[in-house]
C-alpha cells in the first residue's frame, strides 16, 4: 500500500474507533523495521509475527540477537512486538525467549491452536505463556479422522463450533485480571 492509502486506512480506523494491528512472518531485523514503518503510519501499537518462513528452526541466541538490535527502536516508537506461538518452538521455548529479552514491549501473541504442532493442549500453553501474552488469537478446531480411519487432521471451525473451550479460556484470563489481552 502507498503511503496515501495507509493514511486513509489510518483516518478511517480511527474515525471507527478500530484498534489496528500490524502482521508479518520473519524476525529479520530489516522485515521488522519495514513493518514498524507501516505500523507507526497506521497509528497501530503492535506488531506482530511468526519466527521463521522457511521452516528451519532458528536458535534461540540468534533469535534474542535479532531482535535485540532493533528492539530499542520499538521501545522509543512505542510498538510492542508479539511473538507468535508456533509448531516450531515449544511454549517453555517461548516463554524462555520472551524471560531472556526482558522488555515489556515484547510478548507473545498466543494463537489458541498453533501449538498443537508443537504436540502441546491448549491449557499447558496458556499456563505458560499467560504471564507474557500481550495478544489473543482466537481460533477454534476440531480433530477428526481421516477417511482411512488410520490418522487426524486438525481442521479450523467458526468461533463455538469446535473443541475450543471459550468459556473456560475466557474464565482463565478474568480470574488473571488481563482485561489487556
Amino acid at each position: 500500500m502507498d503511503d496515501s492509502t495507509l493514511d486513509d486506512l489510518s483516518k478511517t480506523a480511527h474515525n471507527m474507533g478500530i484498534n489496528i494491528q500490524v502482521g508479518t512472518r520473519g524476525i529479520e531485523p530489516e522485515n521488522l523495521l519495514t513493518h514498524l514503518k507501516i505500523a507507526k503510519k497506521l497509528n497501530a501499537k503492535l506488531l506482530r509475527t511468526v519466527f521463521e518462513v522457511s521452516g528451519r528452526k532458528p536458535s534461540l541466541n540468534r533469535i534474542i540477537m535479532q531482535i535485540k538490535q532493533i528492539l530499542p527502536i520499538f521501545e522509543r516508537e512505542g510498538v510492542s512486538i508479539a511473538l507468535e506461538n508456533y509448531e516450531q518452538f515449544k511454549s517453555r521455548e517461548l516463554a524462555l525467549l520472551i524471560k531472556k529479552l526482558g522488555s515489556p514491549y515484547v510478548g507473545a501473541r498466543l494463537d489458541t491452536v498453533n501449538s498443537f504442532g508443537a504436540l502441546e493442549g491448549l491449557e499447558d500453553v496458556v499456563n505458560r505463556l499467560a504471564a507474557f501474552t500481550i495478544n489473543l488469537h482466537l481460533k477454534d478446531f476440531d480433530i477428526v479422522r481421516v477417511r482411512c480411519r488410520m490418522g487426524f487432521k486438525v481442521v479450523g471451525r467458526p468461533l463455538g463450533r469446535g473443541r475450543l473451550n471459550v468459556d473456560w479460556l475466557f474464565k482463565f484470563w478474568r480470574e488473571k485480571g488481563e482485561s489487556q489481552v
